[in-house]
């Protein structure tokens, strides 16, 4: 199962909304419209199941163990097709062995169905922490992630905060959010649906411009494990 670095142009409807990464008012994308509402909806139900799309793959998965077997050739093809044409079976058991956690699938169907845009639910000044840190060896990411990661596990903040203070594209660090909230990477520490630009400051009380130092750190902190 290919996993690497950055997405952008991927196929589908995903490129329209991630055009454009300047700040400004969010996209939003529903789970529902990606393979993540159907893993979520398949939860519920708590059987393994088998989802495949034709031409690009299957993915097994044990909700009850938290993991699933991947099996698929193209990752773009079946994390970015539409939910329609994904086959959803009962499945049976599979070795633990070959198998991968859980939360890698729902940053995968996460990060793939955002293309840019914000999970239905999420908002741009929601105060997150990060919990534990992804496995970026074995997921899609941009360069941004680790940066983003390493500021939000150093002290909580908005998501809108971080990618100004970090400098990175809003689209990015959307995606990250998305991805990393939805896998359980992040811990959500007070939502704030109703905050607007207008008026707001940022959580550390630092203004972006004046975090060009701290700026520059998280990127020389990436710079050192780029090989990830």
């Amino acid at each position: 199962m290919s996993s690497h670095q950055g997405v952008s142009g991927i196929g589908h409807d995903a490129v329209d909304r991630s055009s454009g990464s300047g700040a400004g008012k969010p996209r939003h994308f529903r789970g529902e419209d990606c393979l993540l509402g159907l893993l979520e909806h398949a939860r519920r139900g708590g059987q393994p199941v088998s989802l495949g799309v034709p031409e690009a793959g299957t993915v097994t998965v044990d909700f009850e163990r938290d993991c699933f077997l991947p099996a698929v050739r193209s990752e773009v093809d079946f994390f970015c097709a539409s939910p329609a044409s994904v086959r959803i079976e009962a499945a049976s058991g599979f070795s633990s062995d070959e198998s991968r956690p859980l939360n890698e699938l729902m940053w995968k169907s996460a990060y793939y169905g955002s293309a840019g845009a914000l999970l239905e639910g999420y908002h741009l000044y929601d105060v997150v922490e990060l919990e534990r840190w992804p496995n970026f060896t074995r997921l899609p990411h941009a360069k941004c992630c680790l940066p983003l990661c390493s500021l939000l596990a150093r002290r909580p903040s908005s998501i809108s905060f971080a990618h100004r203070m970090l400098r990175v594209p809003q689209a990015d660090a959307l995606r990250f959010y998305s991805a990393a909230r939805a896998a359980g990477y992040l811990r959500l520490i007070s939502s704030q649906p109703g905050r607007t630009e207008a008026g707001s400051e940022p959580v550390s009380g630092q203004s972006p411009e004046a975090g060009s130092e701290p700026s520059s750190f998280w990127t020389r902190l990436f710079s050192r494990f780029s090989g990830l």
